[in-house]
């Protein structure tokens, strides 16, 4: 017996069309039937069952050879969506961490810029300095949540990949 993870399905016939793929009329009363069977949950409201709810389903053999199962196992399901979650999310983040660097470099140039202003004016070079090792310090920082957060995800993906059954 396989299972798959209720997700948005508003109607018992939504649900037999996720567990098994082109079934025939008839098929698909004898699929309905089994799957009440097997998950007697069914038979009230499909408004009551929660998302995520785990659903049986049972093996079908219809007459008609090209009906076929399409539910996942619900653990390989879930981590296949994990690792593309992670992949998308590491894009983000890696953006971000650019969208910061960029930004540091934008005001050390406007900083170098202003530093012979700023050498005119009263501890104008003490600020320059301070200014300058601020935005230093700024982006080592930066390149060290980048690594560190990148890595994480990197062994987050690997868990991800690896779940098998």
């Amino acid at each position: 017996m396989n299972y798959f993870l209720f997700d948005k399905e508003k109607s018992l016939e939504d649900i037999v069309n996720t567990a098994y793929k082109g079934l025939t009329a008839s098929a698909r009363k004898d699929a309905e039937a089994l799957l009440i069977k097997a998950n007697p949950q069914l038979k009230k409201s499909i408004k009551n069952i929660r998302k995520g709810s785990i659903i049986r389903v049972p093996a079908f053999r219809s007459k008609d050879k090209r009906n076929r199962k399409a539910s996942d196992d619900p653990i390989e399901t879930v981590a296949l969506d994990l690792s593309k979650k992670l992949r998308v999310f590491e894009d983000v983040l890696s953006d971000k961490f650019s969208e910061v660097d960029k930004k540091i470099k934008r005001e050390a140039a406007l900083l170098k810029s202003a530093t012979k202003e700023l050498k005119t004016k009263p501890n104008g070079e003490e600020l320059a300095k301070s200014l300058s090792k601020h935005l230093k310090e700024s982006k080592e920082i930066n390149a060290k949540k980048k690594k560190v957060s990148l890595d994480a995800l990197e062994v987050l993906q690997k868990i991800a990949d690896s779940v098998e059954r």
